[in-house]
Formats: C-alpha cells, structure tokens, sequence
C-alpha cells in the first residue's frame, strides 16, 4: 500500500481544505513546532481508512471547532489498482452522521467505479479485504506513532504473536482451525447420533428377541385355520348353491303367488267383462227386435226421397214453360185491360178521330184474333209440354212435410247398423272372453298346483336354511379369529422385516461411525495444525530469523555495533520441568544478554526504532498489503548528536525498501536531513500544510 494523495477540511486543527501530495517526495520530514496538527495528518489517514484517530473510534470530537461537519479523502495504490476513501461527519441530530465512499480505478485518469455497500460496516470492512490492512497492524508495524514506538515490544508474548499473526496473513489458519473444529463438532454430533440411534435399534432387536418364535407359531396356526376355513367354505358353498335353489323355488313360489293373485284379478275383470257385454248384447237385441218395422220404414223414406227428387227434376223441368205461359197472361190480361178501355171510348187513342161504336167492336175482334194468332199456339204447346211432364206440385208439396217429419228415420238406420255391427263384434268378444276366462281358470288351477308343489319342498328345506346360517356363523367366526391372526401375522412379518432391515442398518451406520472415527482423528490433527501452536507457529518460527536478521542490522546501525536483539519462542518454565511457548525479546550488549523489559531511555528508543522499522519492512515485502509506507512520529529528544546521526543513517538505509517514507518531527538536525520537507503551520485559520523544496 502506497498512499498518493490526501486532502482534508475541518479535521482536528485543520479548518480550509489541505492537501499533500505524497507523489512529490520518497522521503519526507513533516515539520513544524509543537501543536501545529503534525500528527493530525497521520491520524486523517487513519480516520478515512478506519474511522480511528488517536487510537480510538472518534467522531463529533475531532471535527474542527465551531463548525459543523469534517471529512478526509485519501488516495492510494496498491500494485496495479487505485482506491478512493472518503469519510465525512456531520453533525446531525443527536447521534450525528457519518458517510463513507469507497472507490477503485486502474488508473489516475479515468473515473472512480463506486464499490460502497449500502451501510458503513459492509463497506469498512470491503475497505480491510482490499488492502488486506487492520487497523492494528498498521499502527504496530509501519506506523510509528508518537509515543507508541514500544507498541510491539511492549505487548504481552501472545499479543506479539498475534501481530506477526496479522502481518503474515495467518488468520486463514485461524478460519482453517474454527471450520475443522465445526465439522469435529458436526463428527461428534453425527457419532452421537448414530451411537445414540444404534443402542436404539439394539434395544429394540433385543425387545424383540422372541419374536421369530412367535411369528413361526402363528404361521402354523394361520396354516391349520385356513385348512379349517377351506373345508368349511366348501361346505358352505355347497350350501350357498342349494340355498339359492332354494331361493330360485322362494322366488318362483313368490311369482307363482303373484301371477295367481294377478290371474283371480283378471279372471273377474274377465267375468265382468262378459257380463258387461251380455248386457250390452241384450240392449242390441231389443234394438234389432223391431229390425224390419225399422226398415221398412227406412224403404218407405228412401222411395218417398226418389220420388221427391223425381218431382224435384219435373219441376225444374216445367218452369221455364210455366214462365213462358205467365208472360203470356201478363200480356193477355194486358190486351183485356186495352180491350177494355177501348170498348168504353168514343176517340181513337192513334187518330184522336171519333171512334164509333162499330169500330170499336172491329178494333177489340181485330185485337183478340192477333192475340190467338200470335199466342194460342204457343198456349197449346206448352200445355202439351207440361202434360207430358206431368208435374204434381201438390203430390211434391206432400212428400216434403213426409220427408222432413221422417228425418230421424237416417239415424234409426244408423242406429240399427251399427246395432248389428256392435252386435257381432259383442258376440265373437263373448265368444273371446269364455276362452280367455276358460284358460285363466286352466292356468289358475296350474299355479295352484305349482305353489302348492313349490310350498311343500321348501317347507321340507326349512333345516338346510338353519344349517346354511349355522355355517356361515362358524365361517364368520374362523374369518375375524383368521383375520385377526393375519393382522398379528402380518405386523409380526413387518416387524421381523425392519428388525433384519434394522441390523443391516446397524452394520451401514457401524461402518460409517467407523469413517466418522478416521474422519474425526484427521480433524483433530488439522485443528492442531491450524492451531496458534500448529503451523502458524512454525511459519512465525521460520519468519523471526529473517525479522531478527533485519532488526539487528537495523540495531546495530542505531548502536554502533554495541547491541543485538534476539527473538526467542521457548522457555522453560520456572519449576524447569516444562518447555512452554513464548515469544520474548531478548537484548545482548556489552553487558551480556538481559530480557528487553530491563532497558530504558535511549537504548529502548534504539531497540524500540529497529524492531518497528524491521516489522515495516517485513509488512512491505511479505505480507499481503505490501505496504510501503512507513510514518515515524516519535521524540528523538532523548538521542544524542551520534544517536541522531545513526536514526538518520538508519532511515536513509531503508529508504529502498519502502516507496514513502515519512518521519515527523520539530527537531532542526533532522529537518534537513532529507531530500523533502513538509511543514505545517497554523494560525487564526487553522494548520496549513506547505511542500518545501
């Protein structure tokens, strides 16, 4: 990790908007007097990335006083990728605000890919998998803070190796012994089931001990019991059969009873019948009793009709005659009234001349001979004709009143008709009805017969029907004892069948709590592998050569050759009976070899500076955040002018192995001793943050 660039406003004592460029130097010494906001940088970068300053998760109390709200962006690298934090807090409410942006870009150019998750934890902690950096770890190796420069030596053994725990990466092994812990956990569980499950089952086959026995027992009963049922059903079947004939008789007896009854009804209705039509037949009979008085009549009404309709025809034939000879009368009583007229006259009606008496009379002769001469043949024709036709209109008038006072005589001769009609048909249906009364009386007395046939054999097969109830009785009896057996067979086989089911089972889960056992005892050895003792151990164990290496040139630089540390991980305990792990630091000189917690002032500065700086390096180049940045912000108060120098030599011959390397002080012997400045002032505004080249 290489951080590039930071800006801040409103953070701590910094109140306008600062901004270092950390691309602008490699090495850097960030001056200025005390209580200028020095160390504020340093803790900027620590509350963008963390939310921690000073150590502690502050918020509200690090914002710049009087206003209302902070934030700090850094910039960073770490190999081929870029990321953007940006942490603001406002004041807001009771409890306040804060935001937190978290951004990754391959390069400096192009825009920021926003990768924040929806709530600040989530995010924080995609912060730490990216750069594979705690909090902790920082502060412990490449942060050299003010006053906290023991803060590796001074923790307890265990604390140290957790933090060289941290560096390297070992928290895998961690996981890798929590999960071959929780599939131990999930072995035991399971070989406690199965355990459990086997002595179960072995309980319930040993309960079940005597129970091939009886199912042995019960198959031989349930052998006899259907032998007994067979030779029972046989019998009974050949009952059931003679039963249902039986039946067949009950049922034929029934039916010859029914069509009895049906044959006495038909029988009355049939002599009923017949007495209903000897009856009718009597009526006919006084009917056609006066037959010939009837038609005779009939003969004399159908004469009269012909000669009605005779006299009819010469009627019709006289009219036009009798209207030729009315015509003629019309006009001779005409000439009569003219002749009369005439005949009491004296003027012609033509002339207007005195007509005298004589000429009148020759006048009415001359008039009545024109009328026979014209008309009197005519009159002696028709008369001719009409005597010829012979019309009697009184004979005609007579036989109308005869006819229409006999208009009933049609409907008697229907009546008779039909009479005689009915009377045949009367006759062949008596005729009908004595053989149909015969028969019934024939097919009654069969019935009777038949019934009383069919009564007497069933009556004898009253003990067949007794005996047929008795052995369905036994059979239903046999049948629920049988099938109640079956029931007890049945579950009997079923539980034989899961017992055997259940030692096979027994011999699978015996197998596999055998697996489980393997499988358990390889757990057990990966979670000691992966235990703090296991292989993190031996990696620390492999590791402190090469950090004691570095930390003792770093060492001997800063003590002109008069010190050496050595890092030891066993010591035996104070009975000297036990070798128990540890991790203590231990300090040769001139003196000899002493335990670190023995020294103090400078040469624990001394020891203090080499063991942190060889931990940066070791964090630059072996861990996963390769971060090549290391901050020193501690007192050098207590060195000499020597002490100093060597601080110095020590920094510059380091600076190969970090891409920044930034050390904070007020100190004028160590402003300039290096290639950059940053100095830091402040004023009514606040700190100000200014490069100097």
């Amino acid at each position: 990790m290489n951080p590039i660039k930071l800006q801040l406003a409103n953070f701590m004592s910094y109140k306008n908007p600062q901004i270092l460029d950390f691309s602008r130097f490699e090495i850097g010494c960030l001056t200025g007097t005390n209580g200028v906001g020095k160390s504020s940088i340093l803790e900027a970068i620590t509350w963008a990335l963390w939310g921690r300053a000073r150590g502690e998760k502050m918020s509200d109390e690090i914002i710049h006083q009087g206003e209302q709200g902070m934030w700090v962006e850094v910039v960073l690298q770490l190999e081929d990728k870029y990321f953007r934090v940006l942490r603001k807090r406002e004041r807001k409410g009771k409890s306040g605000k804060t935001t937190l942006y978290f951004g990754i870009s391959k390069d400096l150019k192009g825009l920021w890919q926003n990768i924040t998750e929806e709530e600040i934890a989530k995010t924080q902690k995609k912060i730490e998998d990216n750069l594979h950096l705690t909090y902790e770890i920082f502060t412990n190796s490449a942060y050299l803070r003010q006053g906290h420069a023991d803060e590796f030596t001074v923790k307890t053994p265990t604390e140290r190796k957790q933090i060289l725990s941290d560096i390297l990466g070992l928290d895998i092994f961690a996981k890798l012994e929590e999960k071959a812990k929780e599939k131990n956990k999930e072995i035991s569980e399971k070989e406690n089931e199965i355990s459990f499950q086997i002595a179960s089952w072995q309980k319930e086959i040993a309960e079940n001990e005597n129970l091939e026995n009886a199912f042995n027992k019960m198959q031989l009963e349930k052998n006899k019991i259907e032998k007994e049922l067979d030779k029972i059903e046989a019998q009974l079947d050949k009952s059931r059969k003679e039963i249902s004939h039986l039946d067949n008789l009950r049922d034929k007896l029934s039916t010859a009873r029914e069509n009895f009854r049906q044959l006495n009804d038909k029988l009355k209705d049939k002599l009923q019948e017949k007495k209903d039509l000897k009856s009718e037949e009597l009526k006919v009979k006084l009917i056609l009793k006066n037959r010939e008085k009837i038609l005779d009549k009939f003969r004399e009404y159908e004469k009269q009709i012909l000669d009605e309709q005779k006299l009819n025809e010469k009627f019709l034939k006289s009219q036009p005659f009798k209207e030729q000879l009315i015509k003629m009368i019309v006009y001779r009583d005409k000439l009569k009234d003219e002749i009369w007229k005439i005949s009491g006259i004296s003027i012609c009606p033509t002339c207007k001349r005195p007509l005298p008496e004589k000429d009148a009379r020759s006048v009415i002769i001359h008039l009545e001979e024109d009328f026979k001469n014209k008309f009197g043949r005519q009159i002696i024709d028709i008369n001719n004709k009409l005597k010829v036709i012979n019309y009697n209109s009184v004979r005609h008038q007579s036989l109308k009143k005869n006819i229409a006072a006999s208009q009933n005589m049609v409907q008697e001769k229907n009546k008779l008709d039909l009479a005689e009609n009915n009377l045949k048909h009367l006759q062949n249906r008596i005729e009908q009805i004595k053989k149909e009364i015969s028969q019934a009386f024939s097919n009654r007395n069969e019935i009777s017969i038949e019934g009383s046939n069919l009564a007497k054999i069933l009556e004898k097969s009253k003990t067949k029907v007794s005996d047929f109830q008795i052995l369905e009785e036994k059979v239903k009896t046999k049948r629920i004892d049988f099938n109640n057996l079956i029931i007890q067979y049945g579950a009997a086989g079923e539980k034989l069948a899961q017992i055997k089911n259940l030692k096979e089972k027994i011999k699978q889960y015996e197998v596999e709590l055998k697996q489980l056992n393997q499988q358990k005892t390889i757990f057990d050895k990966l979670t000691e592998l992966f235990s703090k003792k296991g292989v993190p151990s031996l990696i620390i164990e492999k590791t402190l050569p090469a950090l004691e290496e570095e930390a003792n040139i770093i060492l001997s630089r800063v003590s002109s050759g008069n010190m050496k540390v050595a890092f030891k991980m066993e010591r035996p305990k104070k009975n000297g009976n036990e070798i128990i792990d540890t991790l203590d630091i231990i300090i040769f000189d001139a003196l000899g070899s002493r335990p670190y917690e023995l020294f103090s002032g400078g040469e624990a500065f001394r020891i203090n500076f080499a063991i942190r700086v060889a931990l940066s390096k070791f964090l630059a180049q072996k861990a996963k955040a390769k971060v090549k940045f290391l901050v020193i912000d501690e007192g050098f108060g207590n060195l000499d002018t020597a002490g100093l120098q060597d601080i110095i030599l020590a920094i510059n011959s380091v600076k190969t192995d970090f891409d920044k390397i930034l050390v904070i002080t007020h100190l004028e012997e160590l402003k300039n001793a290096f290639e950059s400045q940053i100095l830091v002032t402040k004023d009514e505004e606040g700190s100000h943050i200014t490069m100097v080249d």
